[in-house]
């Protein structure tokens, strides 16, 4: 019952394409088209799952990575290994790397062009990703299904 986001990455962003609201009184609203760096975040780590070893070396190549908040990892080698870790669990987890105060769990969202990802994001204080981690996969799993189901 927190916020969840449908994000796709663009060029050196990620935005906000989808967005439903937690009914929580206290949550987080990005809104559509809200846009933050391609590496931050659960968000930022899922979508970069999508990208070849090439892909990935030239997209953090681009000179130094903005540090949202302190947590925000802007480190090459800590960014490829949580995209390695993401790659193994099927998700990626965050605290406070985009927003302070928040925690999430994004899944990357295969729908042939490799370029989205589901989130859900909510109050580090109330939130926990790691138990939201297994629903988000199915939700994913059940999107891409429709998704690649052949008109009868």
């Amino acid at each position: 019952r927190e916020t969840v986001t449908l994000c796709k990455r663009v060029g050196l962003r990620k935005v906000i394409v989808e967005e439903i609201t937690s009914p929580h009184g206290i949550k987080f609203e990005y809104g559509k088209g809200y846009s933050s760096s391609f590496h931050s975040g659960a968000t930022g780590i899922a979508l970069l799952t999508h990208l070849c070893p090439q892909e990935l070396e030239l997209m953090l190549g681009q000179g130094p990575l903005e540090q949202e908040t302190q947590t925000t990892i802007v480190t090459p080698n800590e960014i490829t290994a949580r995209i390695d870790a993401a790659r193994r669990d099927g998700y990626a987890i965050s605290f406070g790397e985009v927003t302070s105060g928040t925690a999430s769990v994004s899944v990357p969202l295969n729908d042939g062009t490799g370029s989205y990802a589901l989130t859900c994001v909510g109050p580090a204080n109330r939130f926990h990703p790691q138990a939201a981690a297994s629903t988000v996969m199915d939700a994913v799993h059940r999107i891409e299904t429709r998704l690649n189901k052949k008109p009868a």
